[in-house]
């Protein structure tokens, strides 16, 4: 027997584009890359970190010669991960299976932005303010 939350519901993908959030991914992948040529002049390597680490921008070539161990290493800009990255600037996709209209579902969605930053605000507040519970100790005589 299968219970309610089987049943699918057929998503929808709403699509928005926010220019003040491409350029802010503009400039912070500007700051990136710069941080990216900085280490390809340095010639430092690194294990990727993140998503957000500079060095997801780097391609490092070991070049060897008869399969010799790599002493001489190549570092370059990898264009075409910045040429993807640059095509999606300022685009946001967001799955819905709400009949709604795409307005009222957004509008849904921004109060998700604000009940999340209330959430964090109240934790912050306790995680400061950390309540103590005192317990009166009674002496009888």
């Amino acid at each position: 027997m299968k219970g309610s939350g089987d049943a699918k519901r057929p998503e929808r993908i709403i699509v928005t584009y926010d220019h003040d959030f491409a350029m802010y991914l503009k400039h912070k992948r500007a700051e990136n890359l710069a941080k990216a040529r900085k280490n390809v002049q340095n010639k430092l390597t690194k294990s990727r970190q993140s998503q957000q680490d500079p060095h997801h921008y780097v391609t490092t070539t070991h070049k060897t010669k008869n399969g010799e161990r790599a002493i001489k290493i190549e570092m370059a800009i990898n264009t075409d991960v910045v040429y993807q990255e640059e095509m999606l600037d300022g685009f946001c996709a967001y799955a819905t299976s709400l009949d709604d209209e795409a307005i009222d579902v957004l509008r849904i969605r921004s109060f998700h932005y604000e009940i999340e930053h209330i959430f964090r605000t109240t934790k912050s507040f306790f995680r400061d303010n950390a309540l103590t519970y005192e317990r009166a100790l009674h002496i009888e005589e």
